[in-house]
């Protein structure tokens, strides 16, 4: 007895054939096509239908598919049982990449991956859902087609190639349910027939999605809100898998890292006093007004400490550089002004450069300039030395003087900021620093409050899927710079991006740059 696709259908063909009511049962596919079209919202309706209408993904003009046959199955035979297809939707990027896991010969492997191509799966008749995702995701929505349309268009895939393939539903994230009570559901976003047609609905919406889930989360019990939160990541997982459970690191639930940013952006501006001490991240402020005081003021608020280390290109272990800024938060009791102009103006910078350097200037991978320090004069020590002077820093009094930490001197929070920090707190390390060692053996904790990476914070800030360079994103900040790679002014430009990003995310919002409007280097107080 043969056991291929088309001889089952066959044999159900025959079965069916006498069955009046199973060959009209509704299956929501066909008999829809002239109702209008419902537009899911957050609140559910009663009872919401979806409009299915597939093309053949080799092109040519959208039509409904031939679903004399497979409209039966799907109806009663389907292998989706165990899920509520009206209310179930497939992410996107994720259904498109379903037969990477299914292999055939080689003739029909060709023949399965032209269907899958983006030109021909869009190609069809699709009705776009979506959902609004939180700032720090990387990107501003979750697209999603009905869990029927799929079913459909893996159909005819079957059906032309004599193939098995499906929606896992243990493939976590690869099938959406929407059907608890209270729950909000996908927003309509609209129909495509093509791919450019998708893409456009989907950047028309991007720019237009601002805020966070606290505008419109507040009304939903938190059970509801952490189950959708767990089912939207699992829809973005699902979406950059491709074979196999990859990296665990990787496929973190990308919500819990949007989720991670937002709050210690939150406690970021609670240490300038931009936020109430012990608001959540979706408590709705003010903007805030740069000619006045910050309103909330942090009650021994912690130190900031910018850090830049230079080393030599062909060796790693020979520092050459070590850039240092401090900005304290007690300090900050004025207006913040333009730009932050008057908090930027507290920043103190020092430039530390290794004696048996001194020459030294890395020109292949970057173009270094030791001898540029933008705010001051620069400090020769020796390479012996280089370590304990680090380390005079991050004691009190906390500004590099030579004091005897017996002197009873009160120690503060710290919090270490960089831009890509990884290499820099190794680096550290290397050039003898008893502090930073400890870290290396029992981690940021051990000395810091927290470590902040302002590339992964600006990454964050304006959803980009991967972190740029210093130079790139004090562009994006509207921050004009100079002398870049020098670590005494990298490490105060670190500090001037993360100001300005909280002032940002408090409300404060800059032109273009330019040389003319731009953030020129802060002036720094004597």
């Amino acid at each position: 007895m043969g056991n291929s696709i088309s001889e089952k259908f066959q044999r159900l063909g025959l079965l069916l054939q006498d069955d009046s009511d199973l060959q009209y049962l509704d299956t929501q596919i066909s008999s829809q096509m002239d109702a209008q079209m419902k537009v899911a919202t957050h609140c559910p309706p009663e009872k919401e239908t979806h409009v299915s209408t597939v093309d053949h993904a080799f092109g040519g003009k959208p039509r409904r598919p031939n679903n004399e046959v497979q409209d039966k199955v799907s109806a009663k035979f389907h292998p989706y049982s165990a899920v509520n297809i009206s209310s179930s939707y497939c992410p996107a990027l994720a259904f498109v990449r379903v037969h990477h896991n299914y292999f055939v010969e080689e003739d029909r492997q060709k023949s399965l991956d032209k269907f899958f191509e983006p030109t021909n799966v869009w190609g069809r008749i699709w009705t776009l859902y979506y959902f609004p995702l939180p700032p720090g995701c990387n990107k501003r929505l979750l697209l999603l087609v009905p869990l029927q349309e799929v079913i459909n268009f893996l159909q005819e895939v079957n059906t032309a190639l004599s193939c098995e393939l499906r929606i896992r539903e243990d493939d976590e994230g690869r099938i959406l349910q929407f059907d608890e009570p209270g729950c909000p559901r996908p927003e309509f976003l609209g129909v495509s027939k093509t791919l450019v047609a998708k893409d456009k609905l989907v950047m028309d919406k991007s720019y237009k999605i601002t805020g966070s889930w606290g505008d419109w989360s507040r009304s939903y019990e938190p059970d509801v809100l952490q189950s959708l939160e767990r089912r939207i990541g699992a829809g973005l997982g699902a979406e950059r898998r491709r074979k196999g459970k990859g990296n665990k690191k990787k496929n973190r639930n990308p919500l819990e890292r949007a989720r991670e940013w937002a709050e210690r952006l939150n406690r970021l501006q609670q240490y300038l006093g931009l936020r109430p001490r012990g608001a959540g991240i979706a408590t709705q402020i003010p903007h805030v007004d740069v000619d006045k005081p910050a309103p909330w003021p942090y009650p021994d608020g912690p130190i900031f400490f910018s850090v830049d280390v230079e080393w030599k290109e062909r060796n790693t272990t020979h520092v050459t550089e070590v850039g240092i800024s401090i900005l304290d938060t007690q300090d900050l009791v004025g207006p913040p002004g333009l730009h932050g102009t008057n908090w930027l103006a507290m920043i103190r910078s020092y430039h530390l450069r290794v004696s048996e350097y001194r020459f030294f200037v890395n020109k292949k991978y970057c173009s270094g300039c030791p001898e540029s320090f933008n705010y001051g004069t620069s400090e020769f020590v020796n390479w012996e030395e280089t370590g304990k002077r680090i380390d005079d820093f991050f004691s009190p009094p906390y500004d590099g003087s030579r004091v005897d930490r017996s002197a009873g001197l009160k120690e503060r929070k710290l919090i270490y900021v960089g831009h890509d920090t990884r290499n820099d707190l190794e680096q550290l390390a290397i050039a003898g620093s008893q502090m930073f060692k400890r870290i290396r053996f029992n981690g940021p904790e051990a000395i810091f409050e927290e470590i902040i990476d302002t590339a992964l914070l600006f990454c964050g800030l304006r959803n980009q899927t991967s972190p740029t360079s210093l130079s790139n994103m004090m562009t994006g900040l509207n921050i004009w710079t100079r002398n870049l790679h020098n670590a005494g002014n990298d490490a105060q430009y670190a500090m001037v991006a993360l100001v300005s990003m909280m002032l940002e995310a408090a409300g404060e919002h800059d032109a273009a740059v330019s040389e003319e409007n731009s953030l020129v280097e802060p002036v720094q107080q004597a």
